[in-house]
């Protein structure tokens, strides 16, 4: 990979993170005080709402650190080695981690009878978003896994 993709890259990684952190910070709890003034009856979903929101940003953190080392790996050769395990692991417990929190959101909602047509979307999209980046970090980390056994062949061959 190029310097200036890995840059690139990075720039992006930083940029989504300070957004992140501002979600947290301002804009969940903010949103959550909005939807409670135009619908008065949502308060005791507030809290719960304000926490599992957090949560799935937490496990977006969580990926976007384990990438960033990935790139960081990826400027060493290490992509083969062992270092990889970690991140790619990381990669697939946000992305579980993710799932399960859209899940429990979809069943708190539906069972509230309070399921708005946007918190479906995003709900639906929350879920094949987080089963995209598992599914896709578990096939990369077996290619990391074969690939570095293939090496430790060919070393031991030579």
């Amino acid at each position: 990979m190029h310097a200036a993709t890995r840059a690139g890259a990075r720039v992006v990684l930083v940029v989504l993170l300070a957004v992140s952190v501002l979600a947290q910070v301002v804009l969940i709890p903010r949103l959550a005080l909005d939807t409670v003034m135009v619908f008065p009856e949502a308060e005791p979903l507030r809290m719960p709402g304000i926490i599992g929101c957090v949560a799935i940003v937490v496990c977006a953190q969580v990926a976007l650190l384990a990438a960033w080392r990935l790139l960081s790996l990826l400027r060493h050769g290490g992509m083969l080695q062992p270092a990889a395990s970690w991140p790619l692991n990381a990669l697939i417990g946000s992305g579980v981690a993710a799932v399960v929190l859209f899940l429990v959101a979809f069943a708190i909602l539906t069972a509230a009878q309070s399921m708005p047509p946007a918190a479906m979307i995003i709900i639906v999209l929350g879920v094949l978003g987080g089963s995209g980046l598992t599914v896709g970090a578990i096939a990369m980390r077996e290619r990391v896994r074969n690939a570095g056994a293939l090496q430790r062949d060919v070393v031991a061959a030579v």
